[in-house]
């Protein structure tokens, strides 16, 4: 494996730094382990993406420290501290969406549960904090569409995990304003 170290800073703000070592000949394809940080990255640049999953990504930035190992054997993302800042969501809620998104949604859907269930694959996120975010849900499907939301969220959350053995995800603490 070859070392790699980077550090940047992004266009749109925040800073990334990775230090780790990469086998770019491993079997299959590229195999490679990481320690990552990411701060303060603005997630505006991030809403086309969001679109896709009918989430309209608004404002937020996202701080992030944990390692990943990523290999045809074995893939983790052990994240031990995720924070997110400021972050204005809404989802869109669209009854009747055209076949194509629905296809698109199923087939997401399942690459989720095929995910989970994958043993190889595991995401654990040890504490998250969300902290002056506003989150909502839109229904779009009635005429005039609404939005319900709650803001100044903040919330601290331990323990998250993809594996179903390991012990439950606990909320710490929230507070918000209706």
């Amino acid at each position: 494996p070859a070392p790699v170290v980077l550090r940047a800073h992004l266009p749109h703000g925040g800073e990334v730094e990775v230090h780790g070592a990469v086998d770019a000949f491993a079997k299959p394809h590229a195999a490679g382990a990481m320690d990552v940080i990411l701060r303060r990255l603005d997630l505006k640049p991030f809403a086309p993406v969001a679109d896709r999953y009918h989430t309209k990504l608004h404002d937020g930035l996202l701080t992030l420290e944990g390692h990943v190992e990523y290999a045809p054997w074995h893939k983790q993302y052990a994240l031990r501290d995720v924070a997110l800042e400021n972050l204005i969501a809404n989802y869109v809620y669209e009854p009747a969406a055209p076949k194509p998104e629905k296809r698109a949604a199923k087939k997401g859907g399942q690459k989720a549960v095929e995910t989970a269930q994958d043993p190889a694959a595991e995401i654990r996120i040890d504490h998250t904090r969300f902290s002056k975010c506003e989150v909502g849900v839109v229904h779009a499907g009635v005429d005039p569409p609404y939005r319900v939301f709650v803001t100044d969220v903040s919330a601290d959350l331990r323990n998250f995990s993809t594996r179903l053995k390991d012990k439950a995800a606990s909320v710490l603490k929230v507070d918000s304003k209706p």
